[in-house]
């Protein structure tokens, strides 16, 4: 099973390997190479520095398989991974007839983990960036989408358990959303919008689900503040409620 992230990664890595592999290919990666054709791509193909671990191994295990060389290059936030074909001593001239076929499929029809690819770590979502501008070959438009969704569909149904494919469901989370950036604004324009609004969730919608904000209603009830000691009975553990004293409220 791949992620997300590893799914474009080997798209680009395929796109290299069939350009200049050396051995012969099979009649559907000569057709794919055909498609794919590229005058300008250069000889090397380098990821980017915001790779995570877990992605960087995956990009040279597949190097490996592909018999193409693999390196580490530079250091800390300036390492890349760089694969490229080594013309005088290449492997691949020795591997069975459908070697490269099998291997090439066993990736393309691997099913995508989407509970792996989760913006816990920033990198992840840094390599976007990198997906559609890097300078040694553009990831295509629809691979990016593709992997886009795959992210997106698994941070809702993580964060806050919804299908996103079900129509319309993330309209209380924009919603609430919304509520909250016009709560913050009436707030320190005008005074206090609500004294008993919260926002009912621990994340925030992607930026690309503020859509059709005209939709969203806006109403709030100002009502009364909170007493000091309910108050500290919101904040303070359940554990240290017999701290506040007793019939104070």
């Amino acid at each position: 099973m791949l992620t997300a992230t590893q799914k474009v990664v080997f798209e680009q890595i395929k796109r290299f390997f069939v350009h200049f592999s050396p051995a012969e290919l099979s009649p559907e990666l000569a057709a794919f190479k055909k498609r794919n054709f590229d005058k300008d791509m250069l000889d090397s193909l380098r990821f980017p520095p915001t790779l995570s671990n877990k992605d960087r191994a995956f990009v040279t295990q597949v190097a490996v398989e592909l018999c193409l060389n693999c390196e580490q290059v530079g250091s800390g936030r300036d390492r890349f991974t760089e694969i490229w074909q080594d013309e005088i001593e290449n492997l691949a001239m020795y591997k069975p007839q459908n070697y490269f076929a099998e291997t090439i499929a066993k990736y393309d029809n691997a099913p995508i983990r989407n509970d792996d690819f989760l913006p816990v770590d920033d990198k992840s979502v840094i390599y976007f960036s990198f997906s559609c501008e890097d300078a040694h070959g553009d990831v295509q438009k629809e691979q990016y989408d593709a992997a886009f969704a795959e992210w997106k569909k698994a941070y809702y149904r993580n964060k806050f358990k919804i299908n996103y494919d079900t129509p319309g469901a993330v309209n209380a989370v924009r919603n609430s959303y919304i509520e909250g950036l016009q709560w913050v604004l009436h707030y320190y324009y005008t005074g206090v919008a609500s004294w008993s609004w919260f926002f009912p969730y621990h994340y925030a919608p992607m930026i690309s689900d503020l859509v059709d904000l005209h939709e969203v209603p806006i109403h709030f009830e100002l009502g009364q503040p909170f007493r000091p000691f309910e108050q500290l009975l919101a904040v303070l553990p359940p554990q240290s409620y017999v701290r506040v004293v007793s019939g104070a409220i």
